[in-house]
């Protein structure tokens, strides 16, 4: 006889692939974040570009489980070029923030390179991804 029992806690017996996982019809896009809040994958046609071609908000409902954001995008492939792009809580004490220096200003937006990261993570940002340091 069949009997009902409690499901042991989620175990795993090996790493998880992160980054960009090819599919036939698409590429799994995965990130581990513990604090994030919010998660966004910004896709670019070339390694020039300043600007991402699209980007596309994970659903906390449907794309995060546990620590581990999740989506799949039907279509891509091979080489496609992406980041991700997290908010968080900010805790400087804690190491949750990232130190950034505003190299140009534009309007309603700020060029950011990011200390201790290469120039590859350099971005624009607007005003809501702005935090300035208290004096």
């Amino acid at each position: 006889m069949l009997m009902r029992h409690v499901h042991p806690k989620l175990q795993f017996t090996h790493m998880l692939p992160y980054g960009a996982i090819l599919h036939d019809s698409g590429v799994q896009f995965v990130v581990f974040s513990r604090s994030a809040k919010a998660m966004r994958l910004l896709l670019y046609d070339e390694v020039e570009d300043t600007e991402p071609t699209e980007i596309i908000p994970f659903e906390r409902e449907t794309d995060r489980w546990g620590d581990i954001w999740s989506i799949f995008i039907p279509g891509a492939g091979t080489g496609q070029l992406y980041h991700f792009q997290a908010d968080g809580p900010r805790d400087p004490e804690s190491g949750q923030w990232f130190d950034g220096k505003i190299l140009k200003t534009e309007k309603d937006r700020w060029f950011v390179h990011y200390v201790g990261w290469g120039s590859n993570f350099d971005e624009w940002v607007t005003k809501d991804r702005i935090r300035f340091k208290k004096k």
